[in-house]
């Protein structure tokens, strides 16, 4: 049972997916319980579809190793340039992650190149435009670009 109490603990673990028209789903992680309402870090507009999400701790560190490979193969070695990466990691990752949040770290620093500076932050969630030309606000994400 989950009660006021005992909330945070479970939360982080089943956020919220609304759909959206792209059919990926936009995160919403519920942060506090109050009385009969879940208050969300994000908007999530009436009449929304929601579904609850799951995924273990693998899924997670396997993605982010992902997306590190697909950064590593965009990135061009310019001969002579200080080379940089930024990783911007959604904070309500790490809280699923706990003690294993070290691991993917490490996933994604064991598939970036050699010789690039890298440096990272956690954050409370991301921005980004939709192909609708929309702003969104993100939980659950992780971020990597490079120059």
């Amino acid at each position: 049972e989950i009660t006021s109490e005992n909330f945070t603990q479970h939360a982080h673990c089943f956020p919220f997916g609304l759909k959206q028209l792209d059919s990926e789903h936009l995160v919403r992680d519920a942060a506090i319980l109050d009385d009969k309402s879940l208050i969300c870090v994000g908007n999530v507009a009436q009449n929304s579809l929601v579904y609850i999400l799951y995924s273990t701790k693998e899924q997670l560190i396997e993605a982010a190793s992902e997306a590190a490979k697909k950064l590593s193969k965009s990135l061009h070695n310019i001969e002579g340039k200080t080379k940089y990466i930024i990783a911007i990691d959604c904070i309500s990752r790490a809280f699923l992650l706990q003690d294993d949040f070290s691991k993917e770290l490490i996933a994604i620093n064991e598939n970036l190149p050699e010789n690039y500076i890298s440096a990272g932050i956690l954050s409370l969630g991301e921005i980004t435009n939709t192909k609708q030309g929309a702003t969104q606000f993100l939980n659950k994400t992780l971020v990597l670009g490079g120059v």
